[in-house]
């Protein structure tokens, strides 16, 4: 098995999470890992409110991705080739969290 790290979107209660591409969608309560295995992963992520709640912003965290932003999270490794620091993280089995706060 290859080494990659690891996006989690994890999610309580209050909405969803959905790629632009259609290829990830995760719901409150299930989990939700994301394999990122080479320099071509390339999503933008969203958070979409159920009815009754409104998205405020990604949550800052420690390995949190967008943490404080309110826009949709856009998630590359395109260019990582270039730096080693980047790469390495990327071969690593580390885990990377996105969290909407709704």
């Amino acid at each position: 098995m290859l080494a990659a790290c690891k996006v989690k979107v994890v999610i309580t209660e209050g909405g969803t999470v959905t790629s632009e591409s259609g290829t990830y969608s995760c719901e409150p309560g299930k989990p939700c890992n994301i394999n990122v295995v080479d320099i071509f992963f390339d999503e933008t992520f969203s958070a979409n409110p159920a009815k009754g709640y409104e998205f405020h912003a990604w949550k800052t965290q420690e390995r949190g991705l967008c943490g404080g932003k309110s826009k949709p999270c856009k998630l590359s490794t395109t260019g990582f080739a270039n730096f080693p620091n980047l790469m390495a993280a990327l071969e690593s089995n580390e885990v990377f969290y996105l969290t909407p706060v709704f």
